[in-house]
This record gives C-alpha cells, sequence and structure tokens, in this order.
C-alpha cells in the first residue's frame, strides 16, 4: 500500500508560512514605527523620505552652526569690548597725564599703570582663542611680513645724525627710508616711540615695536615679504656695528656733575703716561702749586682747562698728531688720526678714590706673608749645657703640619756633650739638614728659634713639650713677689636708709606723728610731737624719742639740696628693721620716703697666671694685671655742681679709708678730673671719665694693679645719685670684721722644707691695748704636709709674750692666712716683713715656656688692573692685528715688561680666557716671574673698587694669591697695558681696532642642513655693493658650515669672515674702518639671522548655515592688537608723549566702536538664520513623517489576525497528523 501525498497538510503548511510573513511584516512596522522600513515596502515613498530626511539633518546642523558663529562673534565681540575698556582708562590716564598740576613723578606713575594696559591688549589679543588655532580676533592684516630683531636694548641709546639715522626698508614691492630721530634716548622704548610718531603719516602700514626682552621688531602690514633692512640703522635689529679709525680713547669721568672741576693733588693724581703707536710714550703732568703744605697742593681744573694743559704740554714736546677734545657734553677723550694710544700708566689710573681725567683702572696691591716659627724663653747663646743621653738629648717637634719627627743632640756614640750656644745651632740644622726638613734653626735675643721656610697661613712650627730636650732648651722659671690681701679688723654698722627729700621744713600733725621701726624682732613705736621741724630739730626729736637702751641713733644726709634720714646701731649683734608694720605706719613717709641713691659699681683687681704671646707675635710670657675699679652713677658730661653739703668723696682702697673734699660751685667734666687728681696724687688713685650707654662717670682707678687691690665703701659727689623709688621693707645687722692676711702663693698639700731661709716673718699686730710687736721663727725641718706647717707656725704662737695675742694661722683656699680671733676695727696687722712671709705669702714661681706662631698670609690688597671695554660672548684674534698684549709689572717700584701673545682664532668668552691665560703663563717666564704669578679673568666681585662701576663683562689682569710657602711679599702694579690687542679686549674707546660685523640669532651648535630652495641662498651688501651665495645643499657640522662659508666669502672677495659669537653666525670684515654690512637677504636669512613672519594672504571666514551648498555667511575677521591699534609705542610720561596718546586713543576708540558695530550686525543676522531654519525643520519633519510612519492600530488588528490563523492552522496539521498514524499502525499489527 502506497501513501504517496499529504496534500491537507501541504496546504496547511503553505498557510502558516504565507501568515509568518504577513505576520513578520505587522511586528516591523509596529516595533520600528515606521510604514516604510524598507524599499520594498514602498520604493517611491522612500525615496522621498530620505531626501526630505537629508534636509532636516542638514538644517539642524546648520542651525548648530550658527549657534557657534554666534558664539565665536560674541567672544570677538567681548574681546572688543574688553580693549574698548583699556582704552578708554588709557584715554582717562592721558588727560590726566596732560594737567599740569602732575608733576614728572605722578606722570611716571600714572605710565606705570598705562604701560599694564599696553600689555593687556597685547595678550588679550594673542591669547582671544576660540577652538584650537582659532582666534576670535586675528592680530594682523590678510598679508603682512614681521621681522624680530636680536639685539637687546639694555642701555640708553645715542642716534647721531649722519652715523647711525639712516634705516632703509625693502618690501615687496617697495623701499621705505626711515631717519631716525638725533639725539640721545634713556631707552629704547623712547627711541621707538619717537620713530612710530615719524612714520605714522608717512609709511602707516609699518609699524615699530619693542618686544618683551628689549629688542625690536618691525612689521608691515597688507604688503609682501620684508626683504631687507638696509643702513647703520639696521642696528636696531641685530648686533650690527660698524668699525671705527683707531686711536681715540675715552676717558669716563664726569665733567658734568658737583663744580664741573677736578681736582688734581700733587703726587697723587698729576701724571699720565701713554703710548702713541707701539714707540713713542708720553708723560702728562699737570700743574699744581709748590706748598709744603699738602692741603696747598691742591688745584681744580674745568674740563676746558685740563684740555688746555694736555694739548699745550703735548705740543711742547713737539707732537701734533694727538689731540685732547670733548666727548659728548661730558668726557675728555685723547685721540689720533695716525696713532693708536695705549699703555696708560702713572699715578692717575689707580684705583684709589681720586679720580683722573680719563679713569682709574690699576689697583696696588700688597702681599704680606709670615713664617711658623717658635721660640724659646731660656736665653742660651752664651751658655754651655750639658746633654746627656736618654735625659735631655732628644727634640720631638711638627713642621708645617706634617708628621712629627725626632732629632738628637748628641753624634752617635755620644753619651754626654757639653755644647755651646753656636754648637746647639749647628748641630739642629745639621740633623734638619740630613732629613730634608724646609726648616733653620738659629738665636733670637739670646734664645733659640726654630722657623719654617713656607710662608703663608699653613706654615707652622710646634714642639712636642714631652721630649726630654724641650725643657733644656726652651723653658725658663722665674720668681715673683706679689702682695697678699690684707683686711683689717673693722665694725659696719647695722643702718637702715630712708630716701631723699626736700625736709629743710617738716610739719607733723596727728595723721603723720607715728613710725615703728623693728629691734631684734620687737617693733619699737615712736610718737613725735606736732609740729613744724627743720631737718636738725626733726632729727634731735626722733632721737629723744628713741629708748636709750636701744643704742639707736637718727641722722641725716644731704644731697642735692635733699635729705635723707638713717636709723643706726652699733651694738653687737643688733638687728633693726622695717617691717610691715614700719611700712604703714603714719610718719614713716614722712620721715623715710623720697628717692633712692643709686651706689657705684665696683670691679677689683685682677692677676693673671703667664700668657704666652699672641699667635703672630714675638715675645716673652706676660703675667698681666688689672687695677680696681669704682664708677659712680652720675652722668658727668655736662659738668657737675657740687654743693656745700655732698663736696666730699670718701673711698675705701684696701681697707684704708680716704677723704677728698672740693669747694662746691660747678665743675666741667675736665676740670673735676684735673682737679680730682691734683688732690689724688698722693693717694696711688687716678681719676678718670668713663663713657657707658652714651652717658659720663667719674671712675677712680688704683695705680697699683693685682688680685689685692679692691675699692669699698665710695660715697660722696659723682659716686651716687638719686632715682625715685619706693622705700622697701629692710633690715641690717651690726657687723664686726675680724683682720686677716691672705698670701698670695698657692701652698700645695705636699713636703714643705723649712730653713733659715724662709723660716721667720714679723709684723706689728693692733688691738684694742695698741700695737705689739711680733716676730716668730718656725723651727727648720721638712714637714710632710701644709697642715704640719701651719701647725709649727701656731706653736711659736704659744710662746710667753705671744699667747695673749688673740690671732692665728690657717690655710684658706690652698693659701695661708694669718687671722685675728677678735672682730672689731680696733684690730689689725701692718708692717709685714721676713723670708717666711715673702715666701709663703707673697712668692710666686712662673715657669716659661717655649711659644710659637703660625705663619700668615694677611689681608692683602689685591693687585690687578681692569679693562674697560664690554667683553662679548666672542673674541675674535687676528693674526699681525690683535693677538699682541703688553703691560708692565711693578714690584716694589721696579717695572718689568710682559707680552702676552694669543694665537689667532675666534674663541668664545671661556675660551680666550683658557687661551690667554695659557699664554700669559709663557710671558711671564720669558720675563723672569713664576708663571703662575698672576691670571686673566672676565669680571670681578661687584664689591672690589671702583664699586660704583659695572665690572661683570670687564677683562681683568690680576695676581694670583698662592699657598705653596713661597714668599712673594711685596707692593706689586700693573701698568701700561698696551700691543695690538689693547682695544680689542681692554679699553674702551672709539680707536677699537676691530672690524665692523653683524650676529645673527640662530643657535649652531648642533650644525645646520642647507637644503636647495629652501635656506641655500642669502645676499649681503658690504660698503653699498651686493654679494649673492649660494651654500652646497648638505648637512654641516658647526665648523663645517664655517668652512664652507668663509670659502664662500674669499671666493667672492668680500673681504668678510665667518667666525661664530656665542655659536651664532658673525660676519666681520678683515679691515678696520666704518665699512657697512647689512643688506641681508635670501631664504637663508631667516634661517640664520632673524626671526621672521609672514603671510602673503588670509581668506576671510565662511559661517555655513544653510543646509545646501552656497548657503554661507561671510564673515570679515576682527582684526585688532595693540600694533595694529597704533598704542604700542604710546607713554604718557611725559607732556608731549600724553598729548600723542590722546589723539591715537581718540582713533582708536573710534575704531573700536566700528569693529564692534559689524560684529554686532553678525550676530543679528545669524540670529534671523537661527530662527528661519526652526521653521524649516518644523515643517519638514511633518511632511516627511506622513510618508513615512507606520498606522499601529491597523497594524495591530493584521498582527492580531495572523496570530488567530496561525493557531487555527497548527490545530488542523494535529489533526490530520493523525490519520496516516493510525494506517501505519495497522500496517505494523
Amino acid at each position: 500500500m502506497y501513501i504517496n501525498t499529504n496534500m491537507p497538510m501541504l496546504k496547511m503548511t503553505n498557510n502558516i508560512q504565507r501568515i509568518n510573513q504577513a505576520q513578520q511584516t505587522a511586528l516591523t512596522r509596529i516595533s520600528s514605527g515606521m510604514r516604510v522600513n524598507s524599499a520594498a515596502d514602498d520604493a517611491a515613498s522612500l525615496t522621498i523620505s530620505e531626501g526630505m530626511r537629508a534636509q532636516i539633518r542638514g538644517l539642524e546642523r546648520a542651525q548648530m552652526n550658527a549657534q557657534d558663529a554666534v558664539s565665536y562673534v560674541q567672544t570677538a565681540d567681548g574681546v572688543i569690548q574688553e580693549v574698548t575698556q583699556h582704552v578708554q582708562r588709557m584715554r582717562e590716564l592721558s588727560i590726566q597725564s596732560l594737567n599740569d598740576t602732575r608733576t614728572d613723578a605722578d606722570r611716571i606713575q600714572l605710565d606705570a599703570e598705562f604701560s599694564q594696559l599696553k600689555k593687556s591688549i597685547a595678550s588679550i589679543a594673542e591669547y582671544a582663542q576660540y577652538n584650537g588655532e582659532l582666534h576670535s580676533v586675528d592680530q594682523h592684516m590678510p598679508a603682512y611680513s614681521k621681522l624680530e630683531g636680536n639685539r637687546i636694548f639694555e642701555n640708553p641709546v645715542q642716534i647721531v645724525s649722519g652715523w647711525n639715522d639712516r634705516l632703509v626698508i625693502v618690501a615687496e614691492p617697495d623701499e621705505f627710508t626711515v631717519i631716525l630721530p638725533e639725539g640721545n634716548f634713556k631707552n629704547i622704548e623712547d627711541l621707538i616711540d619717537q620713530i612710530d610718531t615719524q612714520v605714522y603719516d608717512t609709511y602707516p602700514n609699518i609699524i615699530f615695536d619693542v618686544l618683551p626682552d628689549r629688542s625690536v621688531s618691525l612689521q608691515v602690514e597688507n604688503y609682501g615679504e620684508i626683504t631687507k633692512v638696509k643702513g647703520p640703522g639696521s642696528f636696531l635689529f641685530y648686533e650690527y656695528e660698524l668699525g671705527n679709525p683707531p686711536g681715540m680713547i675715552i676717558g669716563s669721568t664726569d665733567f658734568s656733575t658737583g663744580n664741573n672741576k677736578l681736582e688734581i693733588t700733587a703726587g697723587v693724581n698729576d701724571r699720565l703716561a701713554f703710548y702713541a703707536g707701539a714707540v713713542k710714550q708720553y708723560e702728562l703732568v699737570i700743574p699744581t702749586p709748590e706748598s709744603s703744605d699738602p692741603n696747598g697742593r691742591k688745584v681744580s681744573y674745568t674740563r676746558d682747562e685740563l684740555i688746555n694743559i694736555v694739548n699745550n704740554d703735548l705740543r711742547n714736546k713737539g707732537e701734533d698728531q694727538i689731540t685732547a677734545q670733548k666727548f659728548g657734553d661730558k668726557y675728555i677723550s685723547i685721540t689720533s688720526d695716525k696713532y693708536v694710544i695705549t699703555g696708560l700708566s702713572g699715578n692717575m689710573i689707580k684705583i684709589d678714590g681720586i679720580s683722573s681725567f680719563l679713569y682709574d683702572i690699576s689697583n696696588t696691591g700688597i702681599i704680606s706673608k709670615t713664617n711658623g716659627s717658635y721660640y724659646g724663653s731660656a736665653r742660651l747663646q752664651n751658655d754651655v749645657i750639658e746633654f746627656a743621653k736618654g735625659t735631655n738629648d732628644e727634640l720631638t717637634f711638627t713642621l708645617d703640619n706634617q708628621s712629627p719627627v725626632t732629632i738628637s743632640l748628641l753624634n752617635d756614640g755620644e753619651q754626654v756633650a757639653n755644647l755651646s750656644g753656636a754648637e746647639i745651632v749647628s748641630r739642629l740644622n745639621e740633623r734638619l739638614a740630613a732629613q730634608g726638613l724646609k726648616m733653620k734653626a738659629s738665636f733670637d735675643s739670646g734664645r733659640l728659634k726654630l722657623e719654617s721656610e713656607f710662608y703663608g697661613n699653613t706654615s707652622r712650627v710646634s714642639v712636642n713639650h714631652a721630649s726630654n730636650a724641650y725643657e733644656t732648651l726652651f723653658t725658663r722659671q722665674e720668681t715673683h713677689y706679689f702682695s697678699p690681701t690684707i683686711q683689717q679688723g673693722r665694725l659696719e654698722k647695722a643702718t637702715l636708709s630712708g630716701n631723699y627729700k626736700e625736709r629743710s621744713t617738716t610739719e607733723i600733725t596727728a595723721a603723720n606723728n607715728e613710725l615703728v621701726i623693728s629691734v631684734n624682732g620687737v617693733d619699737v613705736p615712736l610718737t613725735i610731737d606736732e609740729g613744724e621741724y627743720t631737718a636738725d630739730q626733726l632729727m634731735d626729736e626722733l632721737n629723744a624719742k628713741l629708748p636709750p637702751e636701744l643704742s639707736l641713733t637718727f641722722a641725716y644726709t644731704t644731697s642735692g639740696g635733699k635729705q635723707a634720714f638713717t636709723l643706726t646701731s652699733d651694738q653687737a649683734e643688733t638687728t633693726v628693721a622695717f617691717t610691715g608694720q614700719s611700712l604703714a605706719s603714719s610718719a614713716f613717709e614722712t620721715i623715710f620716703g623720697g628717692e633712692q641713691i643709686i651706689f657705684p659699681s665696683y670691679t677689683s683687681g685682677s692677676t693673671s697666671a703667664p700668657i704666652p704671646p699672641l699667635e703672630g707675635t714675638v715675645g716673652e710670657s706676660q703675667i698681666t694685671t688689672t687695677p680696681a675699679k669704682v664708677t659712680g652713677s652720675v652722668d658727668i658730661q655736662n659738668g657737675l655742681t657740687i654743693q656745700a653739703e655732698n663736696n666730699i668723696l670718701r673711698f675705701t682702697l684696701n681697707g684704708q679709708e680716704e677723704t677728698i673734699t672740693l669747694v662746691p660751685g660747678f665743675f666741667t667734666k675736665d676740670v673735676l678730673i684735673q682737679t680730682l687728681n691734683a688732690q689724688l696724687s698722693g693717694i696711688a688713685v687716678t681719676a678718670e671719665a668713663v663713657v657707658s650707654g652714651g652717658k659720663t662717670y667719674l671712675s677712680l682707678v688704683s695705680e697699683d694693679k693685682g688680685n689685692h687691690m679692691r675699692f669699698q665703701h665710695a660715697s660722696g659727689f659723682g659716686m651716687e645719685r638719686l632715682d625715685q623709688v619706693s622705700t622697701s621693707a629692710q633690715s641690717r645687722t651690726v657687723t664686726e670684721i675680724e683682720p686677716s692676711v691672705t698670701g698670695y702663693s698657692i701652698l700645695k698639700n705636699e713636703p714643705t722644707y723649712i730653713n733659715s731661709s724662709n723660716n721667720s716673718m714679723s709684723f706689728i699686730y693692733s688691738d684694742e691695748n695698741g700695737d705689739h710687736a711680733v716676730t716668730i721663727t718656725v723651727p727648720e725641718a721638712v714637714y710632710s704636709n701644709r697642715a704640719k706647717f701651719v701647725e709649727a707656725m701656731n706653736d711659736q704662737l704659744k710662746s710667753p709674750e705671744l699667747m695673749d695675742l688673740n690671732f692665728k694661722f690657717t690655710i684658706d683656699s690652698n693659701r695661708i692666712q694669718l687671722i685675728g680671733n677678735e672682730k672689731g676695727k680696733e684690730y689689725g696687722f701692718k708692717n709685714l716683713t721676713g723670708n717666711l712671709y715673702d715666701e709663703f705669702f707673697r712668692k710666686a714661681e712662673f715657669v716659661y715656656d717655649g711659644y710659637g706662631y703660625s705663619g700668615r698670609t694677611a689681608p692683602q690688597e689685591d693687585t690687578y688692573i681692569l679693562g674697560r671695554q664690554p667683553i662679548g660672548n666672542t673674541v675674535e684674534i687676528f693674526p699681525n692685528i690683535n693677538e699682541v698684549l703688553s703691560f708692565d709689572i711693578y714690584k716694589n717700584s721696579i717695572p718689568t715688561k710682559v707680552d702676552v701673545i694669543v694665537p689667532p682664532n675666534t674663541y668664545t668668552r671661556n675660551g680666550f680666557i683658557s687661551a690667554f691665560n695659557t699664554a700669559l703663563k709663557e710671558g711671564l717666564k720669558a720675563a723672569g716671574f713664576e708663571e703662575d704669578l698672576m691670571k686673566a679673568q672676565i669680571g670681578m666681585e661687584a664689591s672690589k673698587p671702583p664699586v660704583n662701576y659695572d665690572k661683570s663683562d670687564k677683562f681683568v689682569l690680576l695676581f694670583n694669591e698662592h699657598n705653596d710657602g713661597r714668599n712673594d711679599s711685596g707692593t706689586y702694579q700693573i701698568q701700561g697695558v698696551r700691543g695690538t690687542a689693547a682695544y680689542t679686549y681692554f679699553y674702551n674707546s672709539q680707536g677699537d681696532p676691530k672690524p665692523s660685523y653683524i650676529v645673527g640669532i640662530t643657535d649652531m651648535s648642533q650644525g645646520a642642513v642647507i637644503e636647495t630652495g629652501l635656506n641655500d641662498e642669502f645676499t649681503l651688501d658690504i660698503d653699498d655693493v651686493t654679494k649673492n651665495f649660494t651654500i652646497p645643499a648638505g648637512d654641516y657640522s658647526q665648523e663645517e658650515l664655517l668652512d664652507e662659508l668663509n670659502r664662500l666669502l674669499t671666493s667672492e672677495q668680500t673681504g668678510l669672515i665667518a667666525s661664530y659669537d656665542n655659536n651664532k653666525l658673525k660676519f666681520s670684515n678683515r679691515e678696520y674702518g666704518a665699512i657697512p654690512i647689512d643688506g641681508f637677504a635670501g631664504s637663508a636669512r631667516d634661517f640664520l639671522f632673524f626671526r621672521t613672519e609672514r603671510r602673503e594672504q588670509q581668506e576671510e571666514l565662511k559661517f555655513q548655515v544653510g543646509a545646501n551648498s552656497g548657503q554661507s555667511l561671510d564673515y570679515n575677521r576682527v582684526r585688532l592688537s595693540d600694533q595694529l591699534l597704533r598704542v604700542n609705542t604710546l607713554t604718557i610720561s611725559h607732556r608731549a608723549g600724553a598729548e600723542k596718546a590722546l589723539e591715537r586713543l581718540s582713533i582708536a576708540i573710534s575704531s573700536l566702536t566700528g569693529k564692534s558695530g559689524y560684529v554686532g550686525a553678525i550676530e543679528n543676522r545669524l540670529d534671523h538664520i537661527i530662527r528661519v531654519n526652526e521653521i524649516n525643520v518644523e515643517n519638514l519633519v511633518s511632511a516627511e513623517s506622513r510618508i513615512r510612519d507606520a498606522d499601529i492600530a491597523k497594524e495591530m488588528f493584521n498582527q492580531m489576525k495572523s496570530s488567530l490563523l496561525l493557531q487555527a492552522n497548527q490545530a488542523m496539521m494535529s489533526h490530520a497528523k493523525i490519520f496516516p498514524e493510525g494506517i501505519l499502525q495497522l500496517l505494523r499489527t
């Protein structure tokens, strides 16, 4: 049985495929929202729709473009508005500056703000960027050419008519000639402003400007390229200098200051010598008066007078080719059309703070060196000394900080040698020479001296004190006797002191009649009777009120017409005090208040141990003693009035009270000192005036010196002063002092040897019973320690005749002290004598060691001569032209000529100095000097004289400081600089024999790549003759390029030589003279010599504001800069400048207003375009949507219908499948 085809099933399958396709179409339209999703949907509608869509998107983008253009235009408008505000403010400042109520200083301040506004305009225009490199405003016209110079102008500029005033500018297709204004301009800005004034009307498209680095730029607007700048005025743009004929040397002494006269002093600045050419030398002597008085040998001359003196002197010497003349309005020059003037010398050129009529260039130097030495203190020259091996035969020393060296004074095999002073020196020198030591031994004033042969700061001789010959050769022991410290017994009363007040009349009432004092801690009240008292009456009243048993006494002292009360007790062990109760009592201020005495200050004498001499000096060790001093507290600078109540000066010196009385009256400072010294002459005290803190005080000085000297208890005129100070609580106790004698000698705690030479002592002891003669003799013995010795001394006091005397010997601070056991003024010691007294109270033994001092190089005055020619970045030395520099070295006034020959070359600064110093060594050796005696350098410290002169770029010859031990002490001077190189790098003059030259801008240190048609051609005008050159293409190193350029210059017979100046190309004439080199042009010009920029043309901007081609808005760029506004050179620092500024700024405001109006009109047009585009887009979108958008409801219906039909077909297929499956089942069974 065959089942070929299931037809129902096939029909249902086809239906399902058709339904699925319909459903897919419906779902696509529903999901995209578009009726036409592809060309198959509706080819014609799709074409129409896409066209509309392109137009819509184009309009939307155009609308955004227009909005961007609005932003761009608004940015430009903002720049214009901001610049306008700046210009308005500048105009306001100009008007303010024109008002003559403003001083020049005011105008300078106004100009400072004005300049900042100019700079701000320049920066606003430069930095007004909209999108990357697109600027909101352009700084130039569509076509322009700009040339930036490489010469920096830091100094005033002088324009001389016929010399450097002509500038030719060649800008295609025209040539312009600008005559620079003649005059002296304080800076480059002033000159450029004047040039701008000149060209503004004549050549309005030519703009000059000063760049921030003080170089000059030139721009030509709406013209072609600047092909050349020519003429001597080219110096504005590059380093260009015309050569000068040799022979003029220009001074720097300014005759326009002061009284316009130069003071000439005989023997100080009256002589000037110079060379005319290589052979002739002249000395000019300026006449001065004959006088024995140095001040009478001075005379002052004007510039004209000096010129006449010099010219008359030269004519009298038969010289008519050299002339002194005025240079400018300040200086003197010496000129010659035939000779080169060099070799300046004489006292006029010394740097001494005194001017010559040219300049000061030579500083006289002094070199002072000493060598290290070591001196002994022992005088051995006439002695014979025994030296024993191992005892005193070896000496160890160090020389010049080298390793220690030990030598023996004994010869090989010797055990003992008796050597005279001469033999000691001979043996020492033999040993030193054998070891190759640069040191010698000799005698100096009988003392042994070891002396280094090395000079300078590192020279030193030191001897090891531990070497066994040291004490024998170098030390000396001496004994000195000093006075001991003697203090007599005394009673110091307890005194309470009040302050000073005018108390000639004092009124006591019930309100101030109670006084309380404290005695031994017990308050004692006193009631003063009411009444009016004089000072004496009040003192008596107070004493009457005191209890008699207290032994108290009231007294008063007078100072300056004022009285001060004191309360005194002389009763032993009594303390009197002002307590708080005292200060609170009603009469306390009346009795004790007022001004306080400021007491004098005291300085005790002193005695030092032996002090060796200072390093660097010769002498023995010294014992230094100082006197005792007491200095008053009263200022005597303007004199001192001494009154009757205060005309006594009291003081105690070493326990001895002294009194000086003067007649009351006024004493000047000097008279007071003189009068006091007359009365002090017998007391061994000197009065002197001491200045401290701007005041002068009376000081008493002991004539004897040492630590035993001491002032005490100074009072009276000149000693005390009154200051307003409140009286405070105080307490005083009666004090009694015992007498004592304290020895100067130190008594060591070691065995003491006593014999007949040091065992006896005599003195007088005083007590209440009178004077007692005392003599003690200590038994001869060796006492094991100082306590035993003191005990033996005290044993002598136990004799019947001495045992009743109350004193003893003791030890105080390692010194023997004789001290009384009783206190009071009745007790004391005097007239001390005897060998024990000398030995143990007065004697001091000192050991004088050897001493040495290091060598020194004293602070020296530098020796140098200073050039006046500024040194550039390169120095050119030409063969047989300028390679020789000669000068004279004066050593101790003896001249020696030195010739220095520098190899021809073009040097950098450092390279030149290196080459010169190499040649200098040869020149010094040939002249008989050490090759490193001196050196050359460029520049020196600003602090070196002359301090008011810029030395930073000047050639200097100066002496080296040597620390290699040589003794080059002496007085040195360098003068007479001359030779063919003198004007190249030393003298400043218009006779500088160097050629004309120009210097480029490009750093050629890495060489250059020359490409045909790009940078291979250049043109030069040499002495108004044009020369053309072509550099072969290639990759050149620095030297290879130089060689090729020199080959080209030589082949064209230009007379030029190429070199490098600080790695920049330099063209120089080989001959001297004013031969111009200018007119640099060609493709290599920009590469080698200038910074340039140019633009042949610039298209205006187009804003695409429509959806189709050609639908754009033309926009003329806003062209704005300080140069285009012609305000770049303006200044209002003076009236003429302010007048010009006001005119220019008014024009600038008008120009800015026009630009602002144009920008506003463009902005309005753009706003209209944006609104039109918005309407077009709105309507196009509506039309396009009707064509292409889907009917969502209809498509949903179609989709639902397809879904239902699909479900029905799927159900029918399921039933259709059952019939064949049943048949197949039957067949299987």
